[in-house]
């Protein structure tokens, strides 16, 4: 499984893009040149938005996974569709429980966009 976890970063305050913390499904519009020909790729996302109480609670971060892309989308700049709101932020008693959270958020996403794997 291939996958990539990009940051985005927030010049304004988080309320600027989001009304509260949890996870959010989208859709990815990466304009670029592919192939040698200039035209935009299209992925399916899901974006975490929050403190990480799992991980130390502190820390506003968000964080995109584009669902089975592979590559370096670093100083790349795209266009974010919200497409639904799934949940809450959640502390998890370890990084098991987070892991396999994240691993049914990712099933639930793929059913949600009609992805088979």
């Amino acid at each position: 499984m291939k996958c990539s976890l990009s940051s985005i970063h927030n010049k304004h305050k988080k309320r600027d893009f989001f009304e509260r913390e949890g996870l959010f499904f989208l859709f990815n519009r990466i304009p670029g040149r592919y192939n040698g020909y200039l035209g935009n790729e299209y992925w399916y996302s899901l974006i975490s938005a929050g403190y990480r109480p799992t991980i130390d609670g502190k820390t506003y971060s968000i964080e995109a996974h584009l669902i089975d892309f592979s590559g370096d989308l670093y100083e790349k700049k795209g266009t974010l569709s919200f497409l639904s709101y799934i949940r809450n932020e959640i502390k998890f008693s370890g990084l098991d429980p987070l892991i396999k959270q994240m691993k049914l958020d990712k099933h639930n996403a793929k059913i949600f966009f009609g992805i088979n794997d």
